[in-house]
């Protein structure tokens, strides 16, 4: 059994991904290496504008992206998905706690930034949260460049993880 678009769109669980892969108090040893990755490559190097292609209902790679660029746009194909971002980016009580993570960016980053003035930072520059689908051409609504685009775990999401016919991406349930 194949999931399709309108499976994703109609059974992804934002909240339950969030809770299962982003509620640990610390980074995860693959997320910590994404920030040691963008750390070194990107040293030296600022950007005016940037976009996050398909953020799904995360943040903190954003966060990661933030000392090398201005102004960041965030796009996501799941309106839930976008839903989650804009809270977090409103500072919505309800929103998804994103501190433990965060902390830990800053950590491997090293340059003594403050949580709370990086989180304003990134919710200050994070000037739009756009819908995207990668199987349109464009597959964003509005035109533009951007100095750095950046895609995580993206691939993995279309790829989808199956075990026994069955999709099993993480918030993910078919009936």
């Amino acid at each position: 059994m194949s999931a399709t678009t309108a499976d994703y769109q109609n059974h992804f669980h934002p909240r339950e991904y969030l809770r299962q892969y982003y509620s640990a108090a610390a980074l995860t040893d693959d997320e910590a290496a994404i920030f040691r990755f963008l750390n070194e490559k990107l040293a030296g190097n600022s950007f005016a504008t940037s976009l996050e292609f398909g953020c799904g209902p995360t943040v903190h790679h954003a966060f990661g992206l933030l000392p090398f660029v201005g102004e960041l746009h965030l796009a996501e194909y799941l309106e839930g998905n976008r839903n989650e971002v804009t809270r977090w980016i409103k500072a919505d009580p309800d929103a998804h706690d994103w501190d433990p993570q965060l902390r830990g960016i800053l950590e491997i980053e090293a340059r003594g930034d403050d949580l709370a003035t990086r989180i304003g930072q990134l919710r200050g520059r994070a000037t739009k949260v756009l819908p995207c689908d990668l199987f349109r051409d464009p597959p964003l609504d509005e035109s533009g460049t951007y100095d750095l685009v950046a895609s995580f775990y993206t691939a993995e999401c279309l790829a989808g993880r199956y075990r026994s016919g069955k999709p099993t991406w993480p918030g993910f349930s078919l009936s």
